[in-house]
């Protein structure tokens, strides 16, 4: 029987989830990482458009324009308008946005599963203590807000869907272009929706009729407006995502006969590197995969299989699976995460794939993407809540098919 629950209920679980999810963010931040942690990795890039515009120098790092996405520097900049810049700032600004996804979980929960609360509930919890979740919740990088991102992006897809209104198409267009701006990856989002919805013609419960496309692709394209103009006023190429992917895509495919790429990572060569650096900003695109194809066509083979490679070490639990020595984190995840798999996939016998085809059709759409570059578990990270909520209704498949045999009645029903 389906049990439903008053809006007041479900604003409560919203903000106690939440706080629980902060809390155990601010926890691990304070106790295991710290506050005052120096910067990392590609943190100071972040911080490094930040501050040129918050000292009036424009929107640059040094003498790069456009090397990364800008929405994690653009959140800097409005913490840091408040705060001063303060990189401790920073990493609490990312805790709340790490922490509001698991209340934005619950919300996709109960579209997915009609207004129910019990299931929602159960994968909103998990994503509180998912160790993936905690571990990036302090780092000032694209992952908190990309999880959270992808999440409220399919949940607008349903809501609108839903609702039959322009106003939620318009609010989703808006959401993946915000993706977008964050992570290059999500550009071509609406095109794995519009492709879904064109696949999934027969009994589809989530459509979308012609007005709400042309108005979701209109907030997409007006969102993402402002960024590509400023990059063709600076760099006179078309260029609506980032100048790195040029350099990426070359240090995956432009040296295949690398052992690190050909177990599907990467590697800067210094050689490639420098001479793509040496060209102006606005030919890195360009001209890291015009080298990258002429490598490909000469090297299909050692190219098919570092693609392999990338496929594994998407879907591995491991959190570093190029590290050949296991530690407590890999047997930690496994522990965790080979459960998950096994549920997400017992979850077809009893959760229609057309109930949550535009959940799905996220998951396919990263795994896709990652192919040509590099596989990491970093990149399988913000769709691994969409994963989550189907192995939690696998979970409950198996739990009622259990309690049937021992004439118990399922306790996640509702």
């Amino acid at each position: 029987m389906s049990v439903q629950i008053s809006k007041k209920h479900v604003y409560w679980i919203l903000f106690l989830v939440f706080v629980m999810a902060l809390t155990v963010r601010a926890g691990y931040m304070l106790s295991e990482v710290g506050v005052d942690t120096p910067l990392q990795g590609d943190e100071p890039e972040y911080q490094g458009y930040a501050v040129s515009f918050l000292q009036g120098e424009g929107w640059h790092n040094g003498p790069r324009y456009s090397t990364r996405a800008p929405l994690t520097s653009l959140l800097l900049v409005g913490v840091y308008r408040v705060t001063g810049i303060d990189t401790r700032a920073a990493r609490w600004a990312m805790v709340v946005v790490s922490a509001l996804a698991a209340p934005a979980v619950f919300v996709l929960g109960q579209l997915i599963f009609d207004d129910r609360w019990r299931l929602p509930l159960v994968a909103s919890l998990f994503w509180v203590f998912y160790p993936p979740s905690v571990f990036y919740a302090g780092m000032i990088l694209t992952e908190n807000l990309a999880a959270l991102l992808i999440v409220l992006g399919v949940a607008g897809f349903l809501w609108s869907s839903r609702t039959g209104r322009i106003a939620p198409a318009a609010f989703t267009g808006a959401l993946w272009a915000a993706g977008a701006l964050n992570r290059p990856f999500a550009l071509l989002v609406p095109c794995a929706f519009l492709i879904g919805q064109l696949l999934v013609r027969k009994k589809n419960p989530w459509p979308w009729a012609r007005s709400q496309w042309l108005v979701g692709l209109a907030a997409f394209i007006i969102v993402m407006a402002p960024w590509t103009i400023r990059n063709y006023r600076i760099h006179h190429v078309f260029m609506p995502a980032t100048s790195y992917g040029g350099i990426m895509i070359s240090s995956t495919n432009a040296n295949l006969d690398n052992p690190v790429v050909q177990a599907g990572s990467y590697y800067h060569d210094p050689q490639i590197r420098r001479y793509i650096q040496s060209q102006p900003e606005a030919l890195w695109n360009s001209v890291g995969l015009r080298i990258t194809l002429d490598h490909v066509r000469q090297n299909m083979g050692l190219f098919l299989r570092a693609v392999v490679n990338r496929a594994k070490s998407f879907w591995t639990p491991r959190p570093d699976p190029y590290d050949p020595s296991w530690t407590l984190n890999d047997w930690l995840m496994t522990a965790v995460w080979v459960p998950t798999l096994i549920l997400y996939a017992a979850s077809f016998r009893w959760l229609p794939w057309r109930r949550d085809w535009p959940g799905l059709a996220m998951i396919l759409y990263a795994f896709l993407f990652t192919l040509p570059f590099w596989g990491t578990p970093r990149f399988r990270y913000p769709i691994d809540p969409l994963i989550i909520l189907r192995a939690v209704a696998g979970l409950a498949g198996v739990v009622l098919w259990v309690g049937r045999r021992l004439g118990v009645r399922g306790a996640l029903a509702g």
